[in-house]
């Protein structure tokens, strides 16, 4: 997925909401500094502040933003691997892919809500 793309397509958003960079940010409780990072393309933002940054502007989170579809997966997959990174492997293999995938189906279904 394409970072500078998606920020891109935030910032269009954004500003079609008529909304200011610390406006979103205290909407979706994070900081300007880091939404004006995302809108540069130099953060990818996590699962959780993509939807949340979608429903503050009332994009549906499915919405081929960019010409890039937002693979919400792709989004998902770094997350798991970085959060099974911090793992013991011994509870790498208990937790195990399948369960976490379900958690997150869970998850985002409630997100989108």
């Amino acid at each position: 997925m394409d970072s500078q793309a998606l920020g891109i397509r935030i910032q269009f958003y954004r500003e079609k909401a008529s909304m200011t960079q610390a406006e979103l940010a205290e909407l979706i409780g994070c900081t300007p500094q880091h939404i004006r990072a995302i809108e540069r393309g130099v953060k990818m933002p996590k699962l959780e502040t993509f939807v949340a940054i979608c429903k503050a502007l009332a994009v549906p989170s499915n919405l081929s933003l960019c010409n890039v579809a937002v693979d919400l997966d792709e989004l998902w997959e770094a997350e798991v691997e970085n959060a099974m990174q911090m793992l013991t492997p011994q509870l790498r293999e208990l937790i195990g892919p399948k369960l976490l995938l379900n958690i997150w189906e869970l998850e985002v279904h409630e997100m989108v809500s």
